[in-house]
């Protein structure tokens, strides 16, 4: 597994930085500590030319609308996993502060998927997850075929729908899978959550995502994971660790 971190830019002084990991068939994950986190998950298609799956969701514009929903994490390498972590020091300075998470971590495999960990607890401060949990992705040039687990299926029309997720065997079968017929490959969404809100639209018709000339054709679909995340038990917070699966498979 191939591993690299290079500074790419400056925030009002603050040194943003890719943190990226690249497996031996050529699959690429790259993270920002600031403030688009997860901005690639490449591949190698079939006329041998590196294609980004993900849609960068963030501008400047953006950023500026939403900087009370970024924070400067620090970012953790491993073999095959980047950690984004909190910085206790500083949050323990805050009066009446409550943690937005533990840390997350983004795990590459050789199988070409990506497993996001939420690693919570009853100080978690729900309400800031929701930029970790929502991306955008070009979901093709042509057509698509969205296909989910209570057989709702779209094909290339803008959409918006909310999936009520079942208690199948999450990690075996895909709660959403998208295929393009034009790809040799598919991508398969696996998660222990209990939402998916899901929503595409034409990439030209968005004023608020970012893309290039080639993309502007291209459809872009809007996942953001949901869970209800309050279970009392005992009087207490009963909190889950959430995980999320994006596996791509070809055929």
């Amino acid at each position: 597994m191939k591993t690299a971190i290079k500074k790419v830019s400056e925030y009002q002084g603050l040194d943003v930085f890719d943190y990226s990991l690249e497996n031996s068939q050529g699959a690429r994950i790259s993270i920002r500590n600031f403030p688009d986190f997860w901005h690639e998950f490449s591949i190698i298609d079939e006329n041998k030319e590196r294609q980004n799956l993900l849609i960068d969701s963030f501008n400047k514009k953006n950023i500026a609308q939403n900087i009370e929903k970024f924070q400067n994490l620090k970012a953790v390498v491993h073999e095959n996993s980047i950690t984004l972590k909190e910085d206790l020091h500083s949050i323990s300075k805050e009066s009446n502060s409550r943690r937005t998470l533990f840390q997350i971590t983004y795990t590459l495999f050789e199988d070409n998927s990506v497993t996001i960990n939420f690693d919570t607890d009853s100080q978690t401060d729900y309400s800031k997850l929701s930029v970790y949990l929502e991306n955008y992705w070009i979901a093709a040039k042509n057509q698509v075929k969205v296909e989910s687990e209570d057989n709702f299926q779209i094909d290339g029309k803008q959409v918006e729908h909310t999936l009520v997720l079942s208690e199948n065997d999450r990690k075996e079968f895909p709660v959403l899978q998208i295929k393009d017929p034009d790809s040799k490959y598919s991508l398969d969404f696996f998660t222990n959550m209990d939402q998916l809100l899901l929503s595409m639209a034409n990439l030209k018709n968005s004023s608020s995502i970012s893309f290039n000339k080639k993309q502007s054709n291209n459809l872009a679909l809007q996942l953001c994971f949901k869970n209800l995340f309050d279970f009392e038990k005992n009087n207490q917070l009963d909190v889950r660790n959430n995980w999320i699966t994006y596996r791509i498979k070809y055929h």
